[in-house]
């Protein structure tokens, strides 16, 4: 789609947390100017141990355009990366992904177009939708997965499919009516379901998984165990302890 063709009452940032990806980084960033022109406008997320390869690609690429800026998070984490980028989006909507490549760059489009249609509603990518979806997941994590979203699905009363993974198109209006806690990976789950809470309608879109190829993985498998724990809590309306220093 040709950014003119765009609703004009509408406007997206891309959130684009930064560690230790060189290759899929540049993959990310090709496909996203690729595909939105003159119209994207990004922040590149980066911390005290993104890699300094990582990091340089960064820096070269927000040197050379408008509407992408560098941002060096302050608060810990996946989960505190985000909050720290969504207190300075100046746009209607934001949508956050990988630099992995593990949210598929290509889908980033059609998210946002979806969006473009449904502009009060959040938009996420689902890797449930179609079969086939995950490559290189393994059997045990995948079946636990799919567990858990069963679980999410029938514990919220929701015909969601996916409520972990962290592609997806957000109205800024939902974002700064919550105040999740966690600042791990699980921030992914409590942010979606504190949106969900406000009466915010989700429509999902099909999207592929397939693992990274550089760099290493910050969601380990046991980190389940607080995705569930989170879940509970806020279904029960339960405090959460503050996680501000990191104790996720």
């Amino acid at each position: 789609m040709n950014s003119s063709q765009f609703n004009e009452n509408t406007s997206l940032t891309i959130i684009l947390p930064v560690m230790d990806e060189v290759i899929s980084q540049q993959r990310t960033l090709a496909t996203l100017e690729k595909d939105f022109g003159t119209s994207l406008r990004m922040i590149i997320v980066v911390c005290e141990k993104t890699t300094n390869e990582s990091l340089e690609i960064a820096r070269q690429y927000v040197k050379s355009r408008e509407g992408v800026e560098l941002l060096w998070q302050t608060r810990p984490f996946l989960g505190g990366a985000i909050q720290d980028a969504i207190d300075i989006v100046k746009t209607s909507h934001f949508l956050i992904m990988a630099s992995d490549c593990e949210t598929n760059p290509s889908d980033a489009i059609h998210l946002w177009e979806v969006s473009q249609k449904n502009p009060s509603s959040i938009i996420i990518g689902s890797r449930w939708l179609n079969a086939n979806s995950f490559s290189q997941y393994g059997k045990a994590r995948l079946l636990a997965n799919r567990v858990f979203q069963f679980m999410m699905s029938t514990m919220w009363q929701q015909s969601i499919t996916d409520f972990t993974f962290g592609f997806r198109v957000i109205p800024v209006q939902y974002a700064r009516r919550i105040y999740p806690t966690s600042l791990k990976h699980e921030y992914l789950l409590e942010s979606f379901l504190l949106m969900l809470k406000l009466g915010a309608v989700v429509i999902e879109i099909p999207t592929v998984w397939k693992a990274r190829v550089e760099g290493v993985s910050h969601n380990v498998f046991k980190r389940n165990i607080k995705y569930l724990q989170t879940a509970v809590q806020i279904k029960l309306g339960l405090p959460k302890r503050n996680n501000a220093n990191g104790g996720n």
